[in-house]
């Protein structure tokens, strides 16, 4: 049975470097086939594209209501993610 990796990002306003950086994620990833991956953004009080360009390259978005900042999305994340393992 394969281990669960979960990638959480904290993201406010990014939508111009969200992309890139999922793409490397992917490429990363894709050599590590003994694992499942799931990654999860994390957005707040968002203001721009940055959950369109996520969705449309796989990326789970969560909202995280409490808008207090990457402290709280991280732990918003943490307590919505399945994976063995947590990568931030």
């Amino acid at each position: 049975m394969k281990k669960t990796v979960s990638i959480i990002i904290p993201a406010r306003n990014e939508q111009d470097t969200i992309g890139p950086v999922l793409d490397a994620l992917a490429d990363a990833i894709q050599g590590l086939p003994a694992y499942e991956f799931e990654t999860i953004v994390v957005v707040d009080h968002i203001e721009d594209g940055t959950v369109a360009v996520a969705r449309g390259k796989g990326a789970a978005i969560m909202v995280n209501d409490m808008r207090r900042g990457k402290g709280s999305a991280l732990y918003y994340g943490f307590e919505h993610s399945r994976g063995d393992y947590i990568i931030i």
